[in-house]
């Protein structure tokens, strides 16, 4: 992509330059924020306090702040993708059904307003569909939404470079935030300025024009040219979470660990009324340890008295215990007040916590899931933006919407489904994670359907229903054309020329029921049927 490789050519004077500015800084302790308001600018060569502050927030995407945006980055990431063709013509009455219906309700609400007032048409097969599925060399569907959603919670903004190349392909990259510098001088996001503050290779002199960058932003009420990072929002809770992680760590790295400390006794000495406590050699002090651990270490021993004697003369407490090892109260409110912000709750990261059943489940979920079609939102747009206008006809992307699910009420509706033949019987087996049911049949012939198939097949042997009319019944019913027409039968034969012989009614009926067996028999649930029985239907 020639913006894109364009905008991280090689500039060593433009890194170093950065660098010194950024070490000069941190000496002077004004780096040292999660969101520091240092803002610093060095011509067009420079790093904008915006592109710092970016820096310092991808810094800190560890520990609670991760687990939070992960969660939601991760559940977009992995929504459907569709694609549709507006045809332009304006639709009439309240709006498509059916499919189309179907599709819409899928859209962000305002893909959703737009495609509703026109006719459109989703595609299946189309370059586009392979464009959005693999954006870049680089990134794939998965890693070009994940990486959107955890910018814009991350530091507020997220950017698409696009480009179409020499094929007329379209090639899409989400970059960094701080990669991205916006430049206001010729009006509001006139043009970019783009480079990888990590890596030595400056920005271009060349700036990227707005033909070549979208966005999408967490906009700042104070700052229309600004936005608000959630993760900012709570830069102290995140710095106490690095802080407890971190003490943690140094009281396991530095601490001394022994369970007990053992005294032992002194003996006595004529001038020291209080006796002396003997100098035990390395060896001795490896024999007493031996001795202790194998009378006392281990869990059989757990709660076993120790005993105190002339050796030994006490037996004291060393170890910190749990709560002494732990910043419990403390750092449970700070995980909650970073979760909150993102809408996280604990039992999305997988805890064990109660919920109450389904029906909170859902609850959370949906809430959860708002959050992240908000995000899956901002997205559809941009990338409907930069597809649109290049076809006869506009297209539209969208990712489908996360949708919470009360089980138990799923399995009510869908078990009513299935009893009105609302859903056939194979749809109903995927629902439930079970292969189809390749025959199609077993659920009719072996079903209260085949009292109704006998009484059909007594009706076309007295010639009151036509063999096509069956055929054409059963089929609607599922069963495969070449075993329908098999039960069927060919109805009344025509009479025979004079002098030969005439198939009697009692014949027919024979041989309707010997294909009606053959049928059944090749299930491996046959019907409990005999011919009798389906005789007496046929009568009655």
């Amino acid at each position: 992509m020639d913006a894109l490789t364009k905008s991280l050519e090689h500039n060593q004077a433009f890194v170093n330059s950065a660098r010194d500015r950024a070490v000069i800084l941190k000496q002077q302790g004004l780096l040292s924020g999660l969101a520091s308001s240092v803002s610093f600018d060095g011509g067009v060569f420079g790093i904008s306090g915006d592109q710092v502050r970016s820096s310092k927030n991808y810094g800190a995407f560890r520990n609670w702040l991760y687990s939070a945006i992960n969660a939601l980055a991760m559940e977009g990431a992995g929504q459907p993708i569709n694609l549709a063709k507006l045809k332009g013509k304006k639709t009439k009455g309240p709006g498509p059904k059916g499919t189309k219906g179907f599709y819409l309700s899928k859209m962000p609400k305002s893909l959703r307003n737009k495609a509703a007032a026109q006719e459109y048409e989703v595609l299946l097969d189309h370059d586009m569909i392979e464009v959005l599925d693999k954006p870049n060399e680089i990134q794939n569907r998965w890693q070009f939404t994940y990486s959107f959603i955890a910018s814009l919670a991350l530091t507020g903004w997220s950017y698409i470079i696009y480009e179409y190349d020499k094929d007329d392909k379209l090639v899409m990259y989400t970059v960094p935030t701080s990669w991205v510098r916006p430049d206001h001088t010729d009006g509001p996001f006139s043009k970019f300025y783009v480079a990888d503050p990590k890596d030595p290779a400056g920005q271009t002199k060349e700036p990227l024009s707005k033909d070549n960058v979208a966005f999408a932003y967490l906009p700042d009420p104070s700052n229309i040219l600004g936005a608000v990072a959630p993760a900012s929002s709570q830069e102290t809770s995140i710095q106490i979470d690095s802080y407890i992680q971190n003490s943690q760590k140094q009281h396991f790295k530095q601490g001394i660990y022994p369970s007990v400390i053992v005294t032992v006794g002194k003996n006595p000495h004529p001038d020291v009324p209080a006796g002396i406590r003997p100098r035990l050699s390395g060896a001795q002090r490896r024999q007493v340890i031996a001795a202790i651990n194998k009378a006392s270490a281990g869990v059989a021993n757990h709660g076993a008295p120790a005993i105190v004697d002339g050796l030994i003369e006490s037996v004291t407490k060393f170890s910190n215990g749990a709560q002494e090892m732990d910043w419990t109260r403390s750092a449970d409110s700070n995980r909650t007040r970073i979760l909150s912000v993102f809408g996280v709750h604990p039992y999305i990261l997988g805890e064990a916590v109660g919920v109450g059943g389904y029906a909170q489940v859902a609850n959370i979920e949906k809430r959860f899931f708002k959050r992240v079609n908000s995000y899956l939102s901002m997205l559809s747009d941009i990338v409907t933006q930069i597809i649109s206008g290049r076809e006869e006809t506009d297209l539209v992307a969208w990712w489908e919407e996360c949708t919470a699910v009360d089980q138990s009420i799923r399995s009510a509706e869908l078990k009513a489904a299935r009893a009105n033949g609302d859903i056939s019987q194979n749809e109903f087996r995927a629902e439930l994670g079970f292969p189809p049911d390749e025959d199609k049949n077993e659920a009719i012939i072996t079903g209260p359907m085949g009292g109704q198939i006998a009484q059909m097949l007594g009706q076309v042997g007295s010639g009151a229903m036509a063999p096509e009319q069956l055929t054409a019944f059963l089929e609607g019913m599922g069963l495969p054309t070449d075993l329908a027409e098999r039960i069927s039968g060919k109805g009344l034969p025509k009479l025979p020329p004079p002098g030969q012989e005439q198939t009697t009614p009692e014949q027919q009926q024979e041989e309707a029921m010997k294909v009606l067996r053959l049928a059944i028999e090749s299930l491996k649930q046959p019907l409990d049927l005999d011919v009798g029985e389906c005789l007496d239907l046929q009568n009655a």
